[in-house]
């Protein structure tokens, strides 16, 4: 007794009848595959990096901190920088 268009036998491959459909979305499964992973991979190497948006009065700081400006010029470079 037979079963279904191939004798009981089911092709290792084939998607919708056709085995290039089914090479086709290999190929697409394993793209985004890598996308993935390369998607995590940069999340990961970017976790530890976290923007300064207040850089500038990081460096005034750090200035202030080494003795290279004086406390007037500190303050001056505060209120100037937090004004923009």
């Amino acid at each position: 007794m037979m079963h279904g268009m191939y004798g009981g036998f089911h092709p290792p491959f084939g998607f919708f009848g056709f085995p290039i459909f089914g090479s086709i979305f290999g190929i697409l499964l394993l793209a985004l595959a890598v996308y993935v992973t390369v998607l995590i991979v940069k999340k990961i190497k970017n976790a530890g990096v976290q923007p300064m948006p207040d850089e500038p009065l990081n460096i005034a700081k750090r200035r202030y901190a080494q003795g290279e400006i004086t406390e007037d010029e500190y303050k001056q470079l505060v209120e100037d920088l937090t004004r923009l």
